[in-house]
Order: structure tokens, then sequence, then C-alpha cells
């Protein structure tokens, strides 16, 4: 949910991709969530438009278990894969 600093609601998205969004960063218009029920993390345009999602269930790089928090510097995004004990930069 996007919302006014008086808290009031602007916008929400992402409802029909994500499950269990804990995690988002932002940087040069991409929103960056960790989409961690799915495995995976989902981006998204700041107008909330589905863009993609990288990543999927398992230990390889690139694959997540459970990612949570995010962060984005620089063009790369730094990804605490929870399940998989790791941070991984993509």
């Amino acid at each position: 949910v996007v919302s006014q600093r008086s808290g009031k609601p602007i916008n929400s998205f992402g409802e029909s991709v994500l499950s269990g969004a804990s995690g988002i960063a932002l940087e040069n218009g991409i929103v960056a969530v960790s989409n961690t029920n799915n495995n995976c993390i989902s981006l998204f345009t700041l107008n909330g438009t589905f863009v993609r999602s990288l990543g999927a269930l398992g230990s390889a790089p690139g694959s997540f278990h459970r990612p949570l928090g995010l962060a984005l510097e620089g063009g790369l995004l730094f990804v605490a894969d929870s399940g998989n004990d790791r941070i991984q930069i993509l």
C-alpha cells in the first residue's frame, strides 16, 4: 500500500502476484519486493505494473528459499535469502 504522510492510502498493487511480501527496495523507477512464499523477487514499476519475477525455489545461484530483506544500490540487488542462510547479489 502506498500512502500519504497522513496515512491515507493512495494506491496498492501486487495482490495477484505476491504471497508473503516482506521486503521492499526502490531504485530508478523499479520496486523490488521479496515474494517470500513464492520464493522469488517480484519487480514492479512505480505505478504498480508487474514487470517480472526473479528466481525460484532452490539453492543454486539466483534461486531462493524464503527471501526476506532487500536493498538496491548502484543497480545491484542484495537479497537476504533466509532459507539458504546467505545474501545473494544480483
